[in-house]
């Protein structure tokens, strides 16, 4: 996800200066924007863990380049450090936060930072800032941010070198996801990107108590060899290069005798046999007069070992040569369930021509000093460069300015299918594979992956709550909570009055004249609430089952009921709670009976009928017009309760009339199928 941010940074030191867009996520008293020279042992017993303070997340922002980045800060938890990088100095600087007023920062001072400043935005997802300053020579620089806010995290972590997990905690301790965010030598990407891009599979998580951490690393040009060392008892997951990562960390561990106790490795849309970029770019950021800090994002040895291709050396073909020989030969891990996921669905990139172009522009003219074109090597089946590096300018440099170019419309291949699922001869080595429909860009979750994770790892269910027991006649409220699935959801609530001591429905109303509020139905059945919310009320003056049907936006369904006890009802037995209980003992019937449960039902029911002595029978299926769906049964049945599956697989969604003929009796009742 993070190379091209990295590779495209190198196109800065064509134009002689280096000026760039920075966004860094430290906590407020962090200073320092990379460490050159810094690397992480190999050794697990290395790493300590401490947690720290999560109420000062923010990133540093350069107003230097004039392009309209974007930023993504924490809810209520948002600093910001305006500043210059020493590249010049700042004499006026005011800020517009959503389209507001200006607010000045400073003014008639010489400064090349604001400092810390909280930002004021309060609610989450898109924001904007404007910046507007002036240096030494009066000239003023207009700047423009697009700015995502994401919840605040609960919890924040450091170990003693510098990585960091961000926590995002849905309550329960027993669940945990490790997320590995793979690397970016410049920190431009972070915690808070990632669980923007990503919130459409991980909320669902979180909502239904997860816990999922976000693992970020300090040092990014150290081996991946050394990150592995830092994980933890966690279920893994890795997106782009840290699904490399975690790959590598489960293997090894395994094949050293000492395996992590995970349960599934998830890899999202990740290069487990290579990234593929441009040969003509790489060859050209090989050779140069580099300064310390693009060499610093050159020497990413984690980077260079994922490329197909690169310019120094053989750091490839050695690490995915070892890779591939762990535990056992297999390069994967055995002891749980490895799911392979892309964001391609494996058609070839249909783009052509120049992809990317830098120009200088200066007062002598605009002159072409790098351009790139498509080819065969890099327009191969799979996920695109993201989306966000369409265009990128370069600030004032000797009489002129450098300014880089994307062509939309052509998109080189990142990830190529193969690779993210790892295919060989035409069979994926991971157990489950995920495609998406078509071709994402790299930073995009495609809906339709994040369905299908969701319905494998994360199966909906529901808790309904609210009161148990009610005066006769007083009304209740219960809401429904549901964990799991994909949002939205929708709900459907129905109620089941009880009849006092399983008498008869009709008799029990008349005499009682009781009924429920608002249909006024007698009791003996399941009716429909209105209310298409997670909460519904209702009132009744003898017991009653409320029940929600809860599906999700994968339209699985769950469903919850919660029997309610009315005033004396307090003493009703439990077969006086339930619709499948029998109204009477099967070997002590009195009277012709006939019931179904479930219902509603999808698509199976239990069809009964009871007789009070030996006869003929007859029980059959109608639609709402008449019309015969099926017949049960018909022939000589003995004293007692007569059960029988009725599969309605075949047939629409809506209400049946189950009939049942004796030589005595006619009996209808309703059912209604919902799928």
């Amino acid at each position: 996800m993070k190379t091209l941010s990295v590779v495209l940074f190198y196109f800065f030191m064509m134009v002689g200066a280096c000026f760039s867009q920075v966004t860094i996520n430290n906590i407020q008293t962090a200073t320092t924007i990379v460490a050159v020279d810094a690397s992480t042992p190999n050794n697990p017993n290395s790493y300590t863990w401490s947690e720290i303070t999560n109420t000062k997340q923010g990133v540093h922002i350069s107003v230097i380049p004039p392009e309209a980045a974007e930023i993504y800060l924490q809810q209520n938890n948002s600093w910001i450090n305006y500043n210059t990088w020493n590249w010049g100095y700042m004499f006026r600087l005011e800020v517009s936060y959503d389209g507001g007023g200006w607010q000045t920062i400073f003014n008639n001072q010489t400064k090349d930072a604001s400092g810390w400043i909280q930002s004021p935005f309060s609610n989450t997802g898109h924001h904007t800032i404007a910046v507007r300053w002036v240096d030494l020579a009066l000239t003023t620089y207009n700047r423009f941010y697009d700015v995502y806010v994401v919840p605040q995290c609960q919890k924040f972590y450091k170990d003693n070198y510098g990585n960091t997990l961000t926590v995002w905690d849905g309550g329960n301790s027993s669940k945990v996801v490790l997320i590995s965010e793979g690397f970016d030598p410049y920190n431009a990407t972070y915690s808070e990107y990632l669980r923007y891009k990503g919130q459409g599979l991980f909320q669902p998580f979180i909502q239904a108590g997860y816990k999922i951490y976000f693992l970020n690393y300090a040092y990014n040009s150290q081996d991946m060899r050394n990150s592995a060392a830092i994980y933890t008892q966690m279920m893994a997951a890795g997106v782009s290069m840290g699904g490399v990562i975690v790959r590598y960390a489960l293997a090894k561990a395994e094949g050293d005798g000492n395996p992590l106790p995970f349960s599934k490795f998830i890899s999202i849309d990740a290069p487990q046999s290579g990234a593929v970029f441009d040969r003509h770019v790489l060859d050209t950021f090989a050779t140069g007069d580099l300064s310390d800090f693009q060499r610093h994002g050159l020497d990413n040895d984690a980077a260079k070992q994922l490329l197909v291709y690169n310019a120094y050396g053989n750091l490839h073909t050695s690490f995915y040569n070892e890779l591939n020989s762990l535990n056992g030969g297999t390069g994967y891990p055995s002891l749980t369930e490895n799911i392979g996921v892309s964001f391609s669905n494996g058609t070839a990139n249909p783009g052509n021509g120049r992809w990317v172009v830098i120009t200088y522009k200066s007062i002598f003219g605009n002159i072409i000093i790098f351009s790139s074109d498509l080819n065969a090597e890099i327009t191969v089946p799979g996920s695109y460069l993201p989306r966000s590096l369409l265009e990128s300018d370069l600030s004032p440099a000797l009489f002129g300015m450098g300014e880089i170019d994307r062509d939309p419309n052509n998109n080189p291949t990142f990830i190529p299918y193969t690779s993210s699922l790892d295919i060989v001869n035409g069979h994926s080595k991971f157990g489950i594979t995920i495609q998406a429909n078509s071709n994402y860009f790299h930073d995009q979750f495609p809906p339709e992956v994040v369905n299908a994770l969701i319905s494998r790892l994360l199966p909906l269910s529901a808790t309904i709550s609210g009161p148990s027991s009610l005066n006769s006649g007083q009304s209740g409220t219960w809401t429904v909570t549901p964990l799991g699935g994909l949002t939205p959801y929708t709900y459907a609530w129905s109620y089941y009055a009880n009849c006092p001591g399983g008498g008869d429905p009709i008799a029990a109303r008349a005499n009682s004249g009781g009924g429920v509020t608002p249909n006024a139905l007698p009791c003996g059945y399941w009716y429909n609430l209105s209310s298409t919310t997670n909460s519904a009320s209702c009132q009744y003056v003898f017991s009653f089952n409320i029940r929600c049907i809860i599906t999700d936006a994968n339209n699985r369904s769950v469903t919850v009921t919660k029997y309610v006890s009315v005033g004396s009802a307090l003493a009703l037995t439990e077969n006086n709670k339930a619709p499948e209980a029998s109204l009477a003992d099967e070997n002590d019937i009195c009277e012709t009976s006939l019931d179904n449960y479930p219902n509603p039902f999808n698509p199976t029911t239990k069809i009964s009928f009871s007789l009070p002595e030996s006869g003929k029978a007859t029980l059959k299926v109608f639609d709402v017009l008449g019309r015969e769906i099926a017949l049960i049964a018909d022939g000589i049945f003995s004293t007692g309760k007569h059960e029988f599956n009725f599969d309605a697989s075949n047939l629409p969604s809506g209400v049946y009339i189950t009939h049942l003929t004796t030589e005595n009796k006619t009996i209808t009742k309703k059912m209604l199928l919902v799928k």
